[in-house]
């Protein structure tokens, strides 16, 4: 389910997902305004999403010390209006620092880079095996041409929040994705995440 593999990538920007690793029904509340209503930052916490959501699809770990809750419902056919995606990402301290939420796919964007590169081909793979060896390499302070000429194109590219954020797929376990941010072509914070099945 490639489609959705990068819909979820896109979307949680942790905070990769990938929505085959299992989907669920939600509660009629779950859509943005039952969230909005629901989540407050700094003070919610995991505990408080699951016992008014129920179990996610799966879960994030972040290198930096963060986690998330991912949650993927696709209903019907699965066609776009039936998809409704969320994820609530934690800080070291448990509390809630940030939610996305999205429903009818609307989320896709455009990589600032030509030809999005597919998560399966021949390139990726050899990104996979060269960002594992290097990523400790890669620090702050670091030009984006010089990153670029190290790892090659990223997977998907995207302006959010003041940056330019890059995305690479490991390619020995697509559940572990790369994100590089720059600010005036210069690297501002790099983590990865690692999205695996939630187990209760």
């Amino acid at each position: 389910m490639k489609t959705g593999f990068l819909i979820m990538i896109l979307l949680f920007g942790l905070n990769a997902c990938a929505a085959e690793q299992g989907t669920q029904v939600l509660s009629n509340d779950f859509n943005r305004q039952g969230v909005e209503r629901f989540v407050r930052i700094q003070e919610t916490r995991p505990q408080d999403i699951l016992a008014k959501f129920g179990n996610p699809s799966a879960k994030g770990v972040y290198s930096d010390g963060r986690s998330s809750l991912l949650y993927t419902s696709v209903c019907g056919e699965g066609s776009p209006s039936d998809v409704k995606m969320a994820s609530f990402i934690f800080g070291s301290n448990g509390l809630l620092e940030e939610w996305k939420y999205d429903e009818n796919l609307s989320v896709i964007q455009r990589s600032k880079f030509s030809n999005v590169l597919d998560s399966g081909n021949a390139e990726i793979q050899r990104q996979g095996e060269m960002i594992a060896l290097q990523y400790e390499d890669i620090r702050p302070g670091m030009q984006s041409g010089r990153v670029f000429a190290t790892l090659g194109k990223p997977f998907h590219a995207q302006d959010e929040g003041g940056f330019e954020k890059w995305i690479y797929n490991d390619a020995d376990n697509r559940a572990i994705h790369y994100y590089f941010y720059f600010k005036n072509q210069t690297l501002q914070k790099k983590y990865w995440v690692k999205t695996v099945p939630y187990a209760q």
